[in-house]
């Protein structure tokens, strides 16, 4: 399965371990930078691309 090449780019840096949902979501916000987005659908949006990873 592809995952979402955000997602991805945050979850592949090197200093980023141990992450919760939230760090993902907080970072996909913060890189995304879309005013639009929505904190609890990014959330969940995050949450199913990371059960994809594993």
């Amino acid at each position: 399965m592809k995952l979402d090449p955000v997602v991805a780019q945050i979850i592949v840096v090197e200093s980023f371990d141990n992450f919760t949902t939230a760090d993902v979501r907080t970072a996909y916000l913060a890189l995304k930078n879309d005013v639009s987005l929505e904190p609890t659908s990014v959330r969940r949006k995050v949450y199913a691309e990371l059960l994809k990873s594993s």
